[in-house]
């Protein structure tokens, strides 16, 4: 086997000679800059992480969850840069496997389409076939794709399963090698030819990187430890995740077959575009016959395309070979709802989705949940959706509670949503779905209740009593502090809803410490507010009607 490989650009590729000599395509994966980094959510540990106990000296995902096919399958790129969508769509077809077993449901052997995130999404689709394919992506770009717009079903080349199979040949055959966003299933043996009816979506992602956003903290082994900790409880509770490696030239020399050693890293000369990198999945881990510990590898090189590495690779661990535990990338694809009815708990939020337009969907926060809901003109509260942990209808939002919001006065139909932590999320809705797409940041300070009513201009500031009023660039007389009149009704206001323009619906603890609600007349000048009630009173329904 020729010991180093060329790599050339894609044009060039498509006609040379693949029978004389195997060639890697260009690395692929575009790394998020420190700004970008500082925006995706990032890895937490839930109730399924506590439950994994003592990590074991070997594991292979094959192995455990041998019921899920898509976990043994070695997908193919081909010659496009796709590494990333390749490694994204493999790790959420495992994962969708392990979530329905853990379920207890028959595993439906899904896979996810690779190309219909590479071709369609964000601003591909007005791209053409062959700069689909030479364009790298991020991982955690293809994650937030499939939860706020959805995935499709496709496996691999000539497969004829799913949807949209992938369309560019393996590395070892000659044919075309792009990415042409198709708006119908392209698979003419699939039930499906609609893509709004073959699309499902994952609740969220997570991006765990090595070091802080701003990449200037010491990559310390006690740092790299703890990644790698991360790697193997996340792997053990959810499945395989996407690592991103630098590919150097040694890389190419390696001899890799199933009895070598782990792959220890001579970084010299890096292959070109040295600005991208290469996205692989890694599905367990063990020890060598040296000793040496190695993260199990799948590649996407293709298992028969005589390419050195193309099916599995062993990196070692714990000493961030090649970068492979720089940053971390993996979907979720259930976040758990454990969310009790609205109507006994405290509202904390209640956000109108455009505040210029009453008829706009609203939603209420309580706790770590949220519920789209209706509310007439008498402040009474109908839900109209059941209660879902925040997570899965605002992507990449930040744990509740949530305290306050405030739009965007720079950007339509944008928001922030604020925890008591600082943590904010950024939030636009999406309109081919019920999602929010949100970017995670923070604020300085902790945040007090701070509620636009009514675009820029009706505002709560605090919700301490002694300090709250109205504000409105119209009427200036309403320029007054209300706190002596709220004060009647509440020790604590929460937050506050324009209804109508005339009506503003208040919700807080009433004097007796309870959650409730009361409504404010702000058409009448004396601004009289309604005598506080339960939320068992103020909700028509604890649950959705049909």
């Amino acid at each position: 086997m020729q010991s180093q490989a060329r790599v050339v650009p894609v044009l060039l590729l498509l006609t040379a000679s693949w029978a004389d000599k195997p060639h890697h395509p260009q690395p692929g994966t575009i790394p998020l800059t420190p700004e970008q980094l500082k925006h995706q959510p990032k890895f937490t540990v839930t109730h399924h992480h506590r439950a994994v106990g003592t990590i074991p000296e070997c594991f292979d995902a094959r192995e455990k969850w041998s019921q899920c096919k898509s976990i043994s399958d070695i997908r193919d790129q081909g010659r496009c840069s796709s590494c990333w969508a390749v490694a994204s769509a493999s790790v959420l077809s495992d994962r969708i496997c392990i979530s329905e077993l853990a379920a207890g449901k028959e595993p439906s052997q899904t896979y996810v389409s690779a190309s219909y995130v590479a071709s369609c999404s964000f601003e591909r689709a007005k791209k053409n076939g062959h700069d689909n394919c030479v364009t790298g992506g991020t991982p955690s770009n293809f994650f937030r794709w499939a939860a706020t717009r959805g995935y499709i079903t496709g496996g691999s080349y000539n497969s004829r399963v799913g949807c949209q199979p992938y369309p560019v040949v393996p590395l070892n055959q000659h044919g075309a090698s792009n990415f042409t966003c198709a708006p119908t299933c392209t698979n003419p043996d699939y039930d499906r030819k609609a893509i709004v009816e073959d699309t499902a979506f994952i609740d969220s992602f997570y991006v765990s990187p090595l070091v802080n956003a701003s990449g200037q903290e010491a990559r310390t082994q006690e740092k790299i430890d703890a990644q790698v900790l991360r790697i193997q409880t996340d792997i053990l509770a959810n499945g395989p995740v996407v690592a991103s490696i630098n590919v150097y030239e040694s890389l190419y020399k390696y001899k890799w077959d199933p009895e070598a050693g782990a792959y220890r890293g001579e970084h010299n000369q890096k292959v070109k575009p040295t600005t991208t990198t290469h996205s692989v999945r890694i599905v367990g881990w063990c020890k060598d016959d040296n000793g040496v510990k190695y993260w199990k590898i799948l590649n996407s090189w293709g298992k028969n395309s005589r390419v050195p590495g193309g099916g599995e690779l062993k990196f070692e661990v714990g000493k961030n070979v090649a970068e492979i535990e720089e940053r971390i990338e993996a979907p979720i694809v259930s976040i758990p709802s454990t969310c009790a009815p609205i109507c006994q708990s405290r509202i904390t939020q209640i956000i109108r989705q455009n505040p210029a337009d009453f008829t706009s969907p609203i939603y209420a926060f309580y706790g770590n949940c949220v519920i789209k809901i209706g509310v007439n003109n008498g402040g009474q509260i109908s839900p109209i959706d059941k209660p879902q942990a925040i997570g899965k209808v605002f992507v990449a939002a930040p744990a509740g509670p949530i305290v306050k919001w405030k739009t965007n006065g720079r950007q339509k139909g944008e928001f922030l949503i604020i925890n008591p932590f600082g943590q904010a999320g950024v939030c636009t809705p999406v309109n081919s779905s019920s999602k929010f797409d949100c970017f995670a940041g923070t604020t300085t300070g902790n945040a007090t209740a701070s509620t636009v009513v009514d675009e820029d201009y009706w505002e709560l500031k605090s919700s301490q009593l002694n300090s709250i009023f109205v504000r409105s660039s119209d009427f200036t007389e309403y320029r007054l502090n209300i706190g002596k009149r709220l004060a009647n009704r509440f020790t604590v206001v929460d937050t506050m809803l324009n209804i109508d323009g005339r009506t503003i619906l208040v919700c807080g603890l009433d004097k007796q410490g309870e959650p409730a609600c009361s409504t404010m007349n702000v058409a009448d000048k004396k601004m009289p507010v309604s005598p506080s009630k339960p939320l068992s009173s103020v909700f028509a329904s604890c649950q959705p009607q049909p």
